[in-house]
């Protein structure tokens, strides 16, 4: 007799526990929806913040260049010196708004220049023409400058 009533409380005792445990997971599965949709909700107001912010820093860009398109537009027949002005002001924009500069153009270097042409015989090179320019930023190039290089005799004492 002392076994039978041993043996429903330890059943009841063992669905208590499995009753709690499974309340449990019902909570915590609940929970971890409710951290997941905050984390959602998290991430969309991120990314509408970075787009704002895109915006924000495309505004003063957007200005300049709009600005210097309608001088473009508004000088149809622009002088050497007009468009010489039109791109030391792009230049100028450039580097305000995305801090990036030219390539300097004074000497070869080939980690600023694509070599278009040689011309000339000798061993020094010299850069006697900028097909197209090149630009970087601190000290990443971004794109190289495309030059046309002349070799020059090399310089004697002799004269």
């Amino acid at each position: 007799m002392g076994e039978s009533t041993t043996e429903p409380q330890a059943d009841d005792r063992v669905l208590n526990g499995l009753t709690a445990l499974q309340d449990m997971f019902r909570r915590r599965l609940l929970d971890d929806k409710d951290k997941r949709a905050v984390i959602e909700q998290l991430f969309d107001r991120v990314e509408r913040a970075e787009k704002v912010a895109a915006g924000d820093h495309l505004r003063p860009v957007v200005a300049r260049f709009g600005l210097l398109l309608e001088r473009m537009r508004d000088a149809s027949t622009a002088g050497p010196e007009l468009m010489a002005s039109f791109a030391d002001e792009l230049c100028d924009a450039l580097e305000d708004c995305f801090g990036i500069t030219e390539v300097p153009c004074d000497e070869f270097d080939s980690r600023y220049h694509d070599v278009a042409q040689v011309l000339g015989d000798g061993p020094q090179l010299t850069i006697s023409q900028v097909l197209r320019p090149g630009f970087q930023r601190e000290d990443r190039v971004l794109r190289p400058a495309l030059v046309v290089l002349q070799r020059e005799p090399a310089v004697t004492s002799d004269g």
